[in-house]
């Protein structure tokens, strides 16, 4: 098949948002530039859903040193026991940090269904959550054995913690991207339905980047609403309203195509 011409991400986010009777001039882009566009959106998506907040929570503690030397009550871990000044509960969308060394001991049915990630540390164990990679973990203080670890050593192991941070925001990517794809075959599968219905029938993979540029307004637009806290977001209400406006965009791609009135044969 012959090449278009080479297309930047701009003009296909211009096209797949503004201008979906034109969906029909990205399907002969390469396979590569619709891979492209797949990891872009989904790198655009998870910026303003997760890494956007996570930043915007760090600017709002006056950043780590502040808040481990200056925010946060003084504690000690000394020969199996954790201590701290004051209980200390931080909520920040998808983070959860609770400290309070009047708890015994937390259990795994004290971590809430809606975290990505949680540590709640008690007297004598601490219990950490990553939703993103399943991880369920408790440390019982008793097998640490003797030794201490105050604020001067957590501020010490900053560059750990980030790294944990990044593998896990990774992680999280890859998984969105793989979502993304998927997300974008099940549409396509719908498209094929809606244009048998209106006298269309286009290949598979015609359809399927047509999916790709359909769902990249309402990801964009649930990416935003979620960072900004905004509870019809996170709502059914809002799938709902997010699946018809992805099947609009598709009825008018598919609207302007020219279909060839038959079955095409599998690829």
């Amino acid at each position: 098949m012959e090449q278009k011409e080479r297309i930047g991400f701009c003009r296909m986010f211009q096209t797949a948002v503004m201008r979906p009777k034109d969906y029909k001039s990205m399907v002969q882009v390469r396979k590569r530039t619709i891979l492209f566009f797949i990891m872009v959106i989904t790198f655009l998506t998870m910026f303003l859903g997760s890494v956007f907040p996570i930043l915007g929570f760090g600017v709002s503690i006056g950043g780590p040193k502040h808040f481990i030397m200056e925010t946060l009550p003084d504690f000690q871990y000394k020969d199996g026991e954790f201590q701290i000044d004051q209980r200390i509960e931080i909520n920040n969308d998808q983070l959860r940090i609770v400290a309070d060394d009047d708890v015994d001991r937390f259990k795994a049915e004290d971590f809430e269904d809606d975290t990505l990630v949680e540590v709640l540390i008690s007297k004598h164990n601490m219990r950490m959550k990553n939703a993103a990679v399943g991880q369920n973990v408790e440390i019982d203080f008793a097998d640490l054995g003797k030794g201490t670890f105050d604020n001067q050593d957590l501020l010490a192991m900053m560059p750990l913690f980030y790294t944990g941070i990044a593998i896990g925001l990774v992680i999280v990517y890859v998984y969105a991207a793989i979502g993304y794809a998927f997300g974008s075959f099940v549409f396509a599968v719908c498209g094929k339905s809606m244009g048998r219905m209106m006298g269309k029938e286009l290949p598979f993979r015609q359809m399927f980047v047509y999916a790709v540029m359909a769902k990249a307004t309402t990801s964009i637009l649930d990416s935003m609403g979620k960072a900004a806290d905004i509870g019809f977001f996170s709502s059914m209400t809002w799938i709902f309203v997010e699946f018809g406006i992805i099947l609009v965009y598709l009825y008018m791609g598919i609207r302007e195509s020219e279909g060839s009135g038959r079955t095409d044969s599998a690829r």
